[in-house]
């Protein structure tokens, strides 16, 4: 789509009529939802997130007197990637361990052990993040992870084995 008709299509949305929006969406959904399903590694969210991809652009035209951008392609995949990221943002928020949690042990050494490990795991991508946060501090089986994140056992386990050799190298840098 070129940059007339994508900020054409704006326009339509500016005035009122959300079906200026099919064109766009025609035309850059699957793109939108490619990059989220890159980001956060699970089709679901990846489709939650084209979606709110899409809503956002409703809320730009609506909200702007003249709205338009340069380059369309570049300005999809910007909001599609920065709606994969705040979906991101707010499952860790959602999943975060307050520290007094962690330290469940008087020994200060491995409480300092625990914080160690807990910054570590939120560099994780999301579905490793679920994971490791699910078996290190709320201790909970493969079996009741894997219903968790709504994967298989044997792909949790594989994700956990890859978990624990990255988590090992980044905290003996440490």
């Amino acid at each position: 789509m070129k940059k007339d008709e994508f900020n054409n299509c704006l326009k339509i949305v500016h005035n009122g009529d959300i079906g200026g929006l099919k064109e766009i969406y025609d035309e850059y959904y699957e793109k939108c939802k490619s990059e989220a399903k890159y980001i956060l590694r699970d089709d679901s969210e990846a489709y939650d997130a084209a979606m709110k991809t899409m809503m956002n652009i409703i809320r730009y035209a609506q909200s702007n007197p003249d709205p338009h951008v340069e380059h369309a392609g570049a300005y999809m995949r910007r909001a599609s990637k920065n709606a994969a990221y705040e979906m991101l943002r707010s499952e860790k928020k959602e999943a975060d361990v307050n520290i007094a949690d962690v330290a469940c042990t008087a020994d200060k050494d491995r409480f300092e052990d625990k914080v160690c490990l807990k910054i570590a795991i939120e560099k994780l991508p999301a579905l490793d993040f679920r994971i490791a946060t699910g078996f290190y501090f709320y201790g909970l089986s493969i079996e009741e992870i894997a219903n968790d994140v709504g994967k298989a056992k044997s792909t949790v386990n594989e994700h956990l084995s890859k978990i624990k050799k990255r988590l090992a190298r980044e905290l003996s840098e440490n």
